[in-house]
């Protein structure tokens, strides 16, 4: 590891998946950077992961790991009106000294070499707030994610914006912008705390610049909570101070207009 090498804090969500959520934690053991941390998230589960998580990853990284819990029940998710899954990340992000912020879902898997790219691409482009990744499709109710090199691609190839065309892991962004901006992930909410977060980055960083490598192998099966529909539709902001409603009209694929350097090697 260079002396300059970035940080990373990778945010894992995990709800009531333990045979699904292998596929993830395999991932992160092939993965080839060292220098990150992990904030695995459990949102009050019947079948908690942090057992599995302890057993299945590397003991090395399982000391790089804090796990939290919100301890929620179905009940009190309806009566509130969603999840703390967001109050819990706002405090990982918080509590964590590194420099580059993703995330990774329990029924998704990363490349082994994504932290890698990153960690060259911000460096090169310190200019740059956040980026997203190319992806490989996977079915994991049918099929490892190691089984996928040869799977359906997302393939963007132009700076968009990414509230409606991007997914989770696929976007990663530098800590400091949550906090020199004060924007954080909401709650309580259950669905596409992503592309809130996106809007969020969007709202202030214009248009997301892509690396045009592989980073996140994205599950795509029914009864997904994830699904969602595409083209136009309203999300909320919200802020650490203060909650606010705004509704913004976002097309699939936005050309950008202004100039945006990004350099590739």
């Amino acid at each position: 590891m260079e002396k300059n090498d970035l940080k990373f804090l990778i945010l894992f969500f995990y709800y009531n998946r333990p045979e699904m959520v292998l596929n993830a934690i395999k991932s992160l053991n092939k993965n080839t950077y060292k220098n990150f941390e992990i904030a695995f998230i459990d949102d009050g589960s019947d079948q908690p992961g942090e057992e599995v998580v302890r057993k299945e990853l590397k003991p090395s990284f399982v000391k790089k790991t804090t796990f939290y819990n919100t301890n929620d029940t179905v009940e009190a998710k309806i009566e509130r009106g969603g999840s703390e899954f967001g109050k819990i990340a706002n405090e990982a992000v918080k509590n964590s000294d590194a420099d580059i912020v993703l995330m990774l879902c329990d029924d998704d898997a990363l490349f082994p070499d994504y932290l890698d790219k990153l960690n060259k691409f911000y460096k090169y482009n310190p200019k740059i707030n956040y980026a997203y990744c190319k992806l490989k499709y996977y079915d994991p109710t049918k099929q490892s994610y190691t089984k996928a090199k040869e799977n359906e691609e997302d393939d963007h190839t132009k700076l968009i914006n990414p509230v409606t065309n991007l997914d989770s892991s696929q976007v990663s962004w530098r800590r400091k912008c949550m906090i020199e901006k004060d924007f954080w992930f909401p709650y309580p909410r259950t669905r596409n705390l992503d592309a809130v977060m996106f809007v969020h980055l969007w709202f202030y960083y214009k248009h997301c610049a892509p690396i045009k490598e592989f980073g996140q192998y994205k599950a795509k099966f029914e009864d997904q909570l994830g699904n969602r529909d595409h083209g136009y539709y309203q999300l909320d902001f919200w802020r650490a101070d203060k909650s606010y409603s705004h509704a913004e009209k976002t097309p699939l694929d936005n050309d950008p207009k202004d100039e945006y350097s990004v350099k590739w090697k």
